[in-house]
């Protein structure tokens, strides 16, 4: 299950990316659906009442239900680029994680504060996991592929391909470079120290399907009996959400990466 969850992830992710990076409509044509099943993008096109947008919202949140946060880790760019930076930061420093305690009222408190903003009138979607990465990607990537995509149009075209144009160039502003850069920076480093901290304090997604994943009816469960208290699962995970000297798994941050019953040598740790 671990190694079908990372080439779902990996297709989602650079699919996701090219869609931003995207300036022949190719890619829109061809998956701009997976734009369209990103959770707050269809919880706030529902103001429009759309059936589509309807469906995908309870069809995210029944998946949440029945086997936990599979959106997290497959469908969201912004949870698959935190894992990218936690696996890097791991690789280089040979930093395992542990257990860390729920910060519940840190999450409670953002998500009131995220939609506080909204009923004053500011831009509530700020912190909006999809917002966060396609600002970035945008801000800092589109720009250098189009112009390495516009350099090489007179070359294809003299060689009789006509699949790429040439696109405008739009230069963002220092602002949005600034915001966009800060956001993502914030991402990465919260990443590289604890994993998904950001996914399971900050973000609100994160905390609305925690909420429904609690209830998760396919969990993780760590058998008592079977388990030698190594801490190999919690070194594992990535949501710092294994309580191996109590023998218990906050499904309310499990993002079902499968890193935990991968690294478990006793089968203790198991789906049930």
């Amino acid at each position: 299950m671990r190694g079908l969850r990372l080439v779902l992830a990996t297709v989602s992710f650079v699919a996701l990316t090219l869609l931003f990076l995207d300036g022949t409509g190719y890619a829109v044509a061809h998956w701009g659906w997976m734009a369209k099943i990103q959770f707050l993008p269809a919880l706030l096109s529902l103001s429009a009442f759309t059936w589509g947008a309807l469906a995908i919202v309870l069809g995210i949140l029944a998946v949440t239900f029945l086997f936990g946060r599979i959106y997290c880790s497959v469908i969201c760019p912004l949870g698959i680029f935190q894992d990218i930076v936690s696996w890097a930061t791991r690789l280089v420093l040979r930093s395992p994680h542990s257990y860390a305690p729920a910060r519940t009222r840190t999450r409670i408190a953002f998500l009131v504060a995220t939609l506080g903003a909204g009923v004053v009138g500011l831009h509530f979607a700020v912190l909006a996991p999809y917002g966060i990465y396609g600002r970035a990607v945008a801000a800092f990537l589109t720009p250098l592929t189009r112009l390495g995509s516009n350099a090489l149009v007179p070359w294809l075209q003299a060689h009789g391909c006509y699949l790429v144009r040439s696109v405008e160039i739009v230069v963002p502003t220092a602002a949005t470079l600034v915001c966009a850069g800060a956001l993502l920076v914030a991402v990465a480093l919260c990443a590289a120290a604890k994993g998904r901290l950001w996914c399971n304090v900050v973000c609100p997604v994160g905390t609305v399907l925690g909420c429904v994943s609690r209830h998760a009816r396919v969990k993780p469960v760590l058998d008592a009996e079977k388990c030698v208290n190594c801490g190999l699962c919690a070194k594992a995970c990535k949501a710092q959400c294994i309580d191996v000297a109590a023998h218990r798994v906050d499904t309310s941050r499990c993002v079902v990466c499968f890193n935990c019953s991968s690294a478990c040598r006793k089968g203790a740790l198991t789906w049930k």
